[in-house]
């Protein structure tokens, strides 16, 4: 029976104990022995060993699956299992009683039940794709907790089913009548643990698997029931042999960058992207989906996409909201059928720094050309820092020559901490070598931004030749630093490095070291 459950390629080592067995044990030293459990045993009242009703519900906590098969003759311990997990068996001696929905091989008390394939539950990950041919089953039903989100009605009975005792008379309400009478049940607890729960024995017998069915109230014969079709994918299911998600890899970060910055900025284009695997087959391979999800959360979601998904790559994009916090990139797939799939990313999104704005360039300049050195603003050492750092960049020499002044007279003025100390006197090398290349340069006032932006890119360009040649490094060791004596460099470069030696000397030295 077990060697058509559990196919032979998957590699599964299984251990054959009767219930009552002295050494019966899940766990040794702490650590479980096995990752499935199977109870083919229904009217057992007591396990042997360490076995017992906690011991095979701890293992379901810590992740153990379970299959478990009952009959009419159910003892107080597997009751007790199912009652665990959200399910309630009837009481011994009870069966599944269909007065019109019963094969033509019945004894007569109308227990040997055929069950159509459109009562199952339609979850193809669990019991594989839907075939015409009925069910044989013979057994206890189930209820469902109803408070219990996690239990799967599999095999539900027909509208005119019941669950009694077959050899009493009816003298009070049935323990499950109609579609509530469950044939087979399920469960995936949170931690991706599953249970399955079948009310028959006999559904997993040879005799069952090969017997023709045929139903007495219409006739119609099938020459093979679908009993070994479903309990195959139940096993795979249970087993864990498909159904499995994980996530192999995260990405984000900035569009047009490859990699995550420390922090976001409000009003980023962010790109995010998540690869996600199926176990199947007996490996590892893409998984597809179109309902993939992704929440960026603070307290609440502020934005949910859904992802767009080519082999196994679930990718977005979208605007940071203007709101800065410590966010989340969540994911949190949770279909029937499948494990459940939580990754979470967590990331901060800082607001503009005070120089981020579009109007602070501009209100810079005004005041530095309006006289700054008496604006109470830029008597602030930490905004005069700001305001040179980009000024430097992004004026012409007009303007820099009122910030040189600025900055010299804040320099004897205030004492600033060593740190920004440090940072000025950088910003002034910076400002008196950018006014020496401008004069060079002899451009219009409108033009020296541009121009010295252009200065600036050719200068990296002969920085990295220079680093290059072996000759140059040779050169420098012996006069300290670059002469004209340097034979690899061409004539028309000399013009250029001269305008240019205030901003890359101190590079040169750098690299000399």
């Amino acid at each position: 029976m077990l060697k058509k459950l559990v196919p032979r390629d998957r590699h599964f080592e299984i251990t054959f104990k009767t219930a009552d067995d002295s050494s019966l044990a899940l766990t040794k030293y702490g650590e479980f022995l096995y990752d499935n459990l199977i109870i083919f045993s229904p009217s057992v009242e007591e396990f042997g060993g360490s076995i017992d009703v906690a011991a095979i519900t701890n293992f379901i906590d810590n992740g153990g699956n379970v299959l478990v098969a009952a009959s009419s003759s159910i003892g107080d311990p597997l009751r007790e299992i199912a009652t665990e997990c959200g399910v309630e068996f009837d009481e011994e001696k009870t069966a599944v009683i269909d007065h019109l929905n019963y094969d033509v091989s019945d004894g007569g008390k109308h227990t040997l039940i055929v069950a159509d394939s459109s009562n199952l539950l339609d979850a193809p990950m669990i019991v594989g794709k839907k075939s015409t041919d009925p069910l044989l089953f013979q057994g206890v039903g189930m209820i469902a907790d109803s408070e219990n989100p996690l239990v799967l009605n599999v095999l539900h009975g027909s509208s005119t089913a019941y669950s009694f005792n077959p050899n009493n008379k009816i003298d009070e309400f049935p323990h499950a009548v109609g579609k509530n009478t469950l044939l087979i049940a399920a469960l995936q607890a949170r931690n991706n643990a599953r249970v399955v729960f079948v009310g028959s024995l006999d559904f997993f017998s040879d005799q069952f698997f090969t017997a023709p069915v045929q139903k007495a109230s219409d006739g119609v014969r099938v020459e093979k029931s679908g009993n070994q079709e479903l309990a195959g994918n139940l096993a795979e299911w249970v087993l864990k042999m498909k159904g499995v998600l994980r996530v192999r890899k995260v990405s984000h970060h900035i569009s047009g960058k490859t990699t995550p910055p420390p922090a976001y900025t409000i009003l980023d284009d962010v790109e995010y992207s998540i690869e996600i695997e199926e176990y199947a087959n007996g490996k590892w391979q893409p998984f597809e989906a179109e309902n993939v999800q992704l929440e960026f959360v603070r307290i609440d979601p502020f934005i949910c996409h859904t992802l767009q998904g080519k082999d196994g790559v679930f990718s977005t994009r979208f605007k940071l909201p203007d709101v800065y916090g410590v966010y989340q990139f969540r994911i949190d797939f949770n279909r029937m059928g499948f494990t459940h799939l939580f990754s979470l990313t967590q990331v901060s999104v800082r607001p503009l720094e005070h120089t981020q704005y579009e109007r602070f360039i501009p209100s810079a300049i005004e005041e530095v050309e309006a006289g700054g050195g008496n604006s109470r603003q830029l008597s602030d050492p930490f905004y005069l820092a700001y305001v040179i750092q980009h000024l430097e960049l992004r004026c012409g020499l007009p303007v820099l020559e009122k910030a040189y002044g600025i900055v010299e007279h804040q320099m004897s003025q205030k004492h600033c901490p060593t740190m920004l100390t440090e940072d000025l006197n950088r910003h002034l090398y910076q400002i008196q070598a950018k006014r020496q290349v401008l004069e060079k340069l002899d451009v219009k006032e409108e033009n020296q931004h541009e121009a010295f932006q252009q200065a600036r890119k050719r200068n990296k360009q002969i920085l990295l030749e220079l680093n290059s040649s072996q000759e140059k490094l040779r050169l420098m060791e012996e006069n300290n630093k670059p002469t004209t004596k340097l034979k690899i460099m061409e004539t028309n470069y000399w013009s250029f490095v001269n305008v240019m030696k205030p901003l890359w000397e101190n590079e040169i030295l750098t690299i000399q070291k």
